[in-house]
C-alpha cells in the first residue's frame, strides 16, 4: 500500500453504516478528487437547470418551474452513487420505507404550498 492513501476510520456499528470488513483496505479518495467529482455533478445539474428555464421555458408552462431538473437530480444521484461503488442503502434509501417516506414527503410538500399560496 503506498504512503500517501489513507484508509477509513473504524467507527462503531451504531456510527458507521458500512460493516468492519467493508472498511478495511478501502483508501480514502484524495481530496481533489472529491472536489472533482463534487463540482462535476454540480455542472451536470446545473446545465440541466439552465436547459429547463432558458431553452424549454417550463416555468411558464403547466408542468412548473423545476421539474425536469429535479427528475435529471435524481437519476444522476444514481448514477453517481453507483459509480463511487455505493448503493442505495448505504445512503439512507431504504426500500422498506419509501412508501412513507414519499408520502410524507408530499404531505410536507403539500403543506409548505398552502402555507406559500
Amino acid at each position: 500500500m503506498k504512503r500517501y492513501q489513507r484508509h477509513l476510520p473504524t467507527l462503531d456499528s451504531q456510527d458507521n453504516p458500512l460493516t468492519a470488513e467493508e472498511t478495511v483496505g478501502h483508501p480514502v479518495a484524495p481530496l481533489r478528487q472529491a472536489l472533482v467529482v463534487i463540482v462535476g455533478v454540480y455542472l451536470i445539474a446545473y446545465t440541466f437547470r439552465l436547459l429547463e428555464l432558458m431553452i424549454l421555458r417550463t416555468d411558464q408552462s403547466g408542468i412548473g418551474e423545476a421539474f425536469i431538473h429535479k427528475l435529471a437530480g435524481i437519476v444522476l444521484l444514481v448514477l453517481a452513487v453507483r459509480f463511487v461503488g455505493l448503493s442505495l442503502n448505504k445512503i439512507g434509501f431504504v426500500r422498506a420505507t419509501a412508501v412513507k417516506s414519499t408520502l410524507l414527503g408530499l404531505v410536507f410538500g403539500l403543506s409548505v404550498f398552502f402555507v406559500a399560496y
